[in-house]
This record gives structure tokens, C-alpha cells and sequence, in this order.
């Protein structure tokens, strides 16, 4: 499981996502949450890992490098918020 840092991403909007910044390993996974209960959940890169309908952020089984960086993104409407993620080799 992932680490988070306690704080929340978040726009100008108020939307959030919690925790707003993590730290996992390769093949870790770490649960998000935004203050949105119709949150769609997506990353950036999109091959860099996978997330579910629930936030729950699956981080790949191997990386090239270390230190890789993605980015979570919640949105509804027009709202959006996100949260990154850096994913250390193990």
C-alpha cells in the first residue's frame, strides 16, 4: 500500500482528491477519494498503471527508471481535481 502525505489536491473549485500527493512502489496500490460522489476516475500517462471506478490506483509491476511520476485525475462535469503519484522501483 502507498503512502500518502495527509494533504489533498484541489482546485479552485473546492473539488478534491485525497491524499493530493503518494509514494508506492512497483506493483503497489494506493486508495484515492475525491468530494465528488460521482467522480470518474482516470490517470495520466494512461499506460503507467491502472484505476478502478473506486479510486483505487494499481501502480505497474515494473517501471522503466525509478521515480516515475503519474497523475490521478478525478472529474465530474466540468469539476476536476488531481493528485500525483511517484512509483519507486522495489
Amino acid at each position: 500500500m502507498g503512502t500518502g502525505n495527509g494533504s489533498s489536491g484541489q482546485t479552485a473549485s473546492g473539488v478534491t482528491v485525497s491524499p493530493g500527493s503518494s509514494t508506492v512502489r512497483a506493483g503497489d496500490t494506493q486508495q484515492f477519494t475525491a468530494n465528488l460522489p460521482d467522480a470518474v476516475w482516470s490517470i495520466s500517462p494512461v499506460d503507467i498503471g491502472s484505476i478502478d471506478a473506486a479510486g483505487l490506483y494499481r501502480a505497474p509491476d515494473k517501471i522503466q527508471g525509478n521515480n516515475v511520476q503519474v497523475q490521478v485525475i478525478a472529474h465530474s462535469g466540468v469539476q476536476t481535481a488531481t493528485a500525483a503519484v511517484t512509483i519507486r522501483k522495489n
